[in-house]
């Protein structure tokens, strides 16, 4: 028997095990086997393993309690004029808007779109406000195209490639982070692309046993980002019963759920 990984997350020990050209996942507390799953894919094993972990946290809620949460905040749910005023108008705007002034062909290849880029960055309060001068300030420099044109790259599928040259474009202006980095993605294509913001992603990843809790990694890189697409994916298949249009849709529902506070008025982010 051969271990092909093995990690420590708490209290707890996850591991794959290679016996007999099979693979075994295996959770163990102390000198206790809890778990033990078989596969034979590897990295979907090591996933499922992260899974079971998290549901013995004390923030799990699973998706029901997840629904229930959100649902706590808007009763009437994503068709609500409520949470479309709170919560998805003002990121519909400013995709409309970017698509319109900014079209991803034209961006992929063109040159001179910094302004509009500027704009779309303004038009939503995703960014901190300590975040959202540093891009600008990336926007008004030589490196403002690569930057956007890696952006589109990236929305348009080539995410390595993309990441790769924002990364570059954007490290002189310290704002090389996920959140500047899927901001535009997620307005170009909102079907396909999803906006980090990192804590309180991980902290919805907690509550409905994701491994995107701990697979997740500050240092930008595809595995991060793909983990977080089949979050977004499992999520909007999960609250079907809300009818979510879109990855618009879904990051408010992270954000509720991982974010709102129960004594307050539901808020924008």
């Amino acid at each position: 028997m051969n271990t092909w990984k093995e990690k420590t997350a708490g209290k707890f020990t996850i591991r794959v095990v290679h016996n007999k050209g099979k693979y075994f996942g295996i959770v163990i507390k102390g000198n206790d086997k809890l778990k033990q799953i078989e596969g034979d894919d590897p990295e979907e094993l090591w996933m499922q393993l992260h899974t079971e972990v998290l549901k013995s946290g004390p923030n799990f809620i699973g998706y029901a309690g997840a629904i229930n949460r959100f649902l706590n905040f808007f009763p009437d749910g994503m068709s609500s004029g409520l949470f479309t005023g709170r919560e998805r108008k003002y990121k519909e705007d400013a995709a409309i808007k970017l698509c319109e002034q900014a079209p991803l062909d034209k961006a992929l290849t063109g040159s001179g779109f910094s302004e509009a880029i500027i704009s779309a960055f303004r038009a939503t309060n995703l960014l901190s406000p300590f975040e959202k001068p540093r891009v600008e300030a990336a926007l008004k420099s030589p490196q403002a195209d690569a930057f956007i044109q890696g952006a589109a790259k990236f929305a348009m599928g080539d995410l390595k490639a993309g990441l790769t040259q924002m990364e570059k474009a954007l490290a002189p202006h310290t704002v090389a982070k996920w959140t500047a980095i899927t901001y535009l993605p997620f307005l170009w294509r909102p079907k396909d692309h999803i906006f980090l913001k990192p804590v309180v992603t991980k902290n919805f990843a907690d509550r409905v046993g994701h491994s995107f809790s701990e697979l997740y990694h500050p240092k930008l890189n595809t595995e991060t980002y793909v983990s977080l697409l089949d979050m977004a994916r499992t999520t909007q298949s999960e609250t079907a019963e809300l009818n979510p249009t879109d990855f618009i849709d879904i990051q408010s529902f992270i954000w509720v759920v991982g974010e709102y506070d129960e004594n307050e008025d539901a808020g924008l982010d």
